[in-house]
């Protein structure tokens, strides 16, 4: 009995080795798919190194763009800012040129300007001078100097043009409304 044990242990591995054959002779390319390729440990590390590089390299690159675009809009941000600065630095000199045309004029509006004792003086003058117009409009509107009579005493002056023509100035009447 021994003698029938071992060949049928020879058949099993012999068919074996014949689907290996069998498998290998496939011009198909159905060998991977029959066979589970086996994959050394070096290869697997390998293929998950370069997955880990691969996931670097794109979230490197994603970062990259997000700062670059960051960078860009703050730069536009600053040389929107750069042109309204200077907008704002051209309207500043023109204010200041305006600004010392007009202490420029003040100035010289207070170089004529009275002082106040010089007014005083000046409103004095023409309130006398008024008083004087006043005196001299009465005399001349009284009827008998029109005549030609004169009271005793009186200097009278002819004028060139005639006694007709003569009217008192007012000019000073006139201003020392004017005066505060």
């Amino acid at each position: 009995m021994t003698d029938q044990t071992e060949p049928t242990e020879q058949t099993a591995p012999v068919e074996a080795t014949e689907q290996i054959e069998d498998a290998e002779a496939a011009p198909d390319g159905d060998v991977a798919e029959a066979m589970p390729v086996r994959r050394s440990r070096s290869t697997i590390v390998l293929a998950a190194l370069a997955a880990v590089l691969l996931a670097f390299g794109v979230t490197m690159t994603v970062l990259y763009e997000r700062e670059a675009s960051a960078r860009a809009a703050g730069d536009r941000a600053v040389a929107a800012r750069d042109a309204q600065l200077a907008g704002l630095r051209a309207q500043l000199a023109q204010l200041q040129t305006q600004d010392a045309d007009l202490r420029a004029a003040l100035k010289a509006a207070q170089d004529k300007q009275l002082d106040p004792a010089g007014y005083e003086q000046i409103k004095k003058c023409v309130q006398e001078t008024a008083e004087i117009e006043k005196a001299v409009a009465e005399f001349l509107s009284d009827p008998n100097v029109r005549s030609g009579i004169v009271p005793n005493g009186t200097v009278v002056r002819v004028v060139p043009r005639g006694p007709g023509n003569l009217k008192p100035s007012t000019t000073c009447t006139d201003a020392a409304k004017f005066l505060k």
